[in-house]
């Protein structure tokens, strides 16, 4: 069963056991629910006039350590230790032209944001108030989301089959490869997450995903639609299609 809508524009969702917050593309105007039911408006974001909230991108969010982190494709973040009642800014380190922030995840007390286009990564280890800078040439540095589980991050390419994986809370990175043998020209991975001690990743445009237990070793297996999202909970992952709809789920 379904439950009630949060309207459009929400394209970013992370969760704690109390809540889930789903934030916009851009602007200030956060939601909120206990039950996916009902949805509280009453979050602003503290978009500042040197971040025009029509202009603004936000990234991708996270949670953890009873933390809030929001990060932005300019390196802007957000955080807040009140569920959102509250956020306090930072700011993440600067990148080079057309290099932009786009996924983070939280892990063993540390949160980690990696980005498209650049060998640059950062970790924090304070909630978000500060940020150290870690630089790691690997592969061809498409970082496009990262994930965290069993003490280790992985992060995917977006145009290679290139992995970076951290055993260190994000401070140092080592590189692996995805198997691509059940067809080597499947190399668009877009979307990573973690579950049932395993490593999931999914092409954006290919019916194909390949799972991982330690980041290290890949394995390629066939989806029944081409990626859209991936998530995972209760027991099984789920992925669906931005086009059509269609949706399938794997243990």
């Amino acid at each position: 069963v379904w439950g009630g809508g949060i309207g459009a524009g929400y394209s970013i969702i992370a969760s704690s056991d109390a809540k889930t917050i789903a934030f916009p593309y851009s602007g200030a105007a956060a939601v909120c629910s206990t039950d996916f039911n009902s949805w509280d408006v009453s979050i602003t974001l503290p978009v500042t006039v040197d971040d025009d909230p029509n202009t603004v991108i936000w990234a991708d969010a996270a949670y953890g350590n009873n933390t809030w982190i929001l990060v932005s494709t300019s390196g802007r973040v957000l955080y807040s230790v009140t569920e959102g009642a509250t956020w306090l800014t930072s700011n993440l380190p600067a990148l080079g032209a057309g290099e932009e922030w786009s996924s983070i995840a939280y892990g063993d007390g540390a949160f980690t944001v990696v980005a498209r286009g650049s060998s640059i990564s950062a970790y924090t280890t304070n909630g978000g108030s500060t940020w150290t800078s870690v630089n790691t040439s690997i592969g061809d540095n498409d970082w496009v989301d990262v994930a965290y589980g069993d003490h280790t991050y992985v992060a995917i390419s977006g145009s290679s089959d290139t992995v970076k994986y951290s055993t260190d809370s994000g401070a140092t990175w080592s590189e692996s490869t995805v198997d691509t043998s059940v067809d080597s020209t499947v190399n668009n991975w877009s979307k990573l997450t973690y579950g049932n001690g395993r490593f999931v990743a999914i092409s954006s445009e290919e019916s194909y995903s390949v799972y991982s237990f330690d980041g290290i070793t890949w394995y390629q297996s066939n989806l029944q639609v081409s990626g859209g999202y991936l998530q995972y909970g209760n027991g099984l992952f789920v992925v669906v299609n931005t086009e059509d709809g269609v949706c399938c789920q794997s243990e």
